[in-house]
């Protein structure tokens, strides 16, 4: 956070002593100086001071100079954090967040068919970090766990395909565009660790360097991930908009709502047929950001998507409703 102190202008006193053998007008030595007072009234003594001072003159030994008072220190005055502009620090320190997921999906063969409804769980611990505060911004970490479910209230477990923990790196050139990871490479269908890692895409929200309530901004991206070794191409927008900020447990925290539209095409083989994917999403997840450190301490959404895959011998409906939340470990 950057403190604003109010510096209050000051300007240097001065201050005379009598002149000494000043005896109403005259002086008891007979000595003079260049700059001898000979005046008897108070305002020609006061005017002829001012004089003295502008000329630099000195006076005699023993005779008294005026002296200027010290100079007030300034004064600091501490700023409020709530005070508009919000300003956005980036705080450059390792952040270790959890991200959790329940989604419930139907799938249909036909409209006459009843639909099927699985459920699924994912919980996702990362830590990161983000060595630079200008764009191009560098995101490094690692995902230290990754765990599934299939029923609510069931225990998580690991992949056992997936080794754990791996690292990535990710660069976002500017606040329009999302961050692109370098690794692991989104388009290597053979590792796992491709398509799990999109999933840290949440945690950064391409922040400007200030807020204000009803402020928006957006980016987007295209990359590609895996399903079933089917690539698919998503295109993802987001838009930002700032609600509000508030005090909360010692820490100024703004609250920014996120709304997502997601488009997701792709072609491959299942089962040796071949098929082709279609989808459609959106979704709604409310963030609440630490100025201090613009990261985001806890967030909670929901989305859905529709997806359509058609084969040649039958094709199938699938809806997505998923609910997100965010955590600071």
């Amino acid at each position: 956070m950057i403190v604003r102190d109010r510096k209050v202008p000051t300007e240097p006193g001065l201050q005379v002593e009598p002149l000494e053998g000043w005896q109403g007008g005259a002086r008891d030595s007979p000595s003079r100086s260049p700059c001898h007072l000979q005046f008897v009234t108070l305002r020609a003594f006061v005017s002829l001071l001012a004089a003295v001072i502008i000329t630099g003159c000195t006076g005699a030994p023993g005779t008294s100079r005026p002296r200027t008072t010290p100079r007030p220190a300034a004064e600091v005055v501490p700023s409020d954090p709530l005070r508009l502009p919000w300003l956005v620090s980036r705080a450059a320190a390792p952040v270790e967040q959890i991200i959790h997921v329940a989604a419930i999906l139907e799938s249909r063969t036909d409209s006459l068919s009843p639909a099927r409804v699985d459920t699924l769980q994912s919980q996702l611990v990362v830590t990161w970090s983000s060595p630079s505060i200008r764009y191009p911004l560098r995101f490094v970490g690692s995902v230290t766990d990754y765990r599934i479910g299939t029923a609510a209230g069931d225990s998580l477990e690991r992949v056992a395909e997936l080794p754990l923990p791996f690292s990535f790196s990710a660069e976002q050139r500017d606040r329009t565009m999302q961050a692109a990871f370098s690794s692991p490479v989104a388009a290597e269908c053979a590792t796992p660790q491709a398509s799990v890692v999109h999933g840290v895409r949440d945690l950064w929200l391409s922040l400007p360097d200030t807020l204000s309530p009803g402020r928006t901004w957006k980016d987007s991206t295209t990359y590609v991930v895996c399903r079933d070794s089917i690539p698919l191409t998503m295109r993802v927008e987001r838009e930002f908009r700032v609600t509000g900020a508030a005090w909360k447990d010692s820490v100024v925290v703004a609250t920014v709502e996120r709304r997502t539209v997601t488009r997701l095409s792709g072609n491959g083989l299942q089962f040796g047929e071949p098929i082709s994917i279609r989808g459609e999403g959106t979704g709604s997840v409310m963030f609440e950001v630490s100025l201090s450190t613009g990261i985001a301490l806890f967030a909670s959404g929901e989305s859905v998507l529709e997806l359509s895959m058609t084969g040649r011998r039958r094709s199938q409906q699938l809806t997505q409703r998923s609910r997100i939340s965010i955590l600071e470990r």
